[in-house]
């Protein structure tokens, strides 16, 4: 059984809380999707290769990549978008 890393036990923490999966589904998405990004593949290597070998794996990926990319949607505008401008704001106008 693979051991979800801290970005995809928070992806399925997201999908639990905000898509409204049960928790086995979420774990099912997060462990594919820390796979994807262990693959080191590029999501349309990643669907090409997974779907000789298992077409439903393949078309579920398509949604769970879909989901994946809105949690980081939303990391990065709740989060990380204020960090930026509070970080922008140090920097005096034509200066570095």
């Amino acid at each position: 059984m693979t051991k979800l890393n801290p970005q995809a036990k928070e992806y399925s923490k997201f999908l639990i809380e905000r898509e409204g999966f049960k928790p086995r589904t979420a774990s099912f998405f997060a462990k594919q999707i820390q796979e994807f990004n262990e693959s080191g593949m590029t999501p349309k290597g990643y669907f090409e290769s997974t779907q000789p070998q298992d077409e439903r794996a393949a078309e579920t990926f398509l949604l769970n990549f879909r989901h994946f990319v809105q949690f980081q949607t939303m990391q990065y505008f709740e989060d990380f978008n204020q960090k930026r401008w509070d970080m922008g704001r140090k920097h005096v106008k034509g200066g570095f």
